[in-house]
């Protein structure tokens, strides 16, 4: 028989981020790290969907299998993570990848941002970093660095 007298109440989302290895998870002393805030919302806005659908009526078939009877409103179809594909990157494409980013986290957190600030730069050959500001619906407000993104 298990012991789970040690069992804590987990509330909200598994915290979902960019790690090293790309998305991650944390477990500290057995149990998820979870999160009632919208960090895994944010990350899912950029990295959840197909990077083979950019979100155009194109690519509708090559949309993440997820989406299946989800409402439109709720489906994951993202801009940023299709451009992610090996092109060479210069500085005349970093409006382009915070432009994406931006759209992605408006539509995919619509309801629950009020504002979303994005700024892209180059740290290495192949290399994207982001910096995003949001707002929650609420006033609170929430910034992510995402280093060294593999483009």
């Amino acid at each position: 028989m298990g012991d789970y007298s040690t069992n804590q109440p987990q509330r909200g989302d598994v915290w979902h981020f960019m790690g090293e290895n790309g998305g991650d998870i944390e477990v500290q002393d057995g149990f998820i790290t979870m999160t009632t805030f919208i960090e895994t919302l944010i990350n899912y806005c950029l990295f959840g969907g197909n990077e083979d659908d950019d979100g155009s009526a194109a690519t509708y078939n090559k949309q993440f299998w997820g989406n299946e009877d989800e409402q439109k409103e709720r489906q994951l179809r993202g801009k940023l993570q299709s451009m992610l594909d090996g092109r060479p990157l210069t500085s005349a494409l970093l409006p382009s990848f915070q432009d994406a980013a931006k759209d992605d986290i408006k539509s995919g957190a619509k309801g629950y941002i009020d504002t979303v600030f994005v700024s892209a730069s180059i740290s290495a050959p192949n290399r994207l970093d982001l910096f995003i500001s949001v707002t929650d619906m609420q006033g609170t407000p929430y910034e992510v660095n995402l280093r060294g993104i593999t483009v």
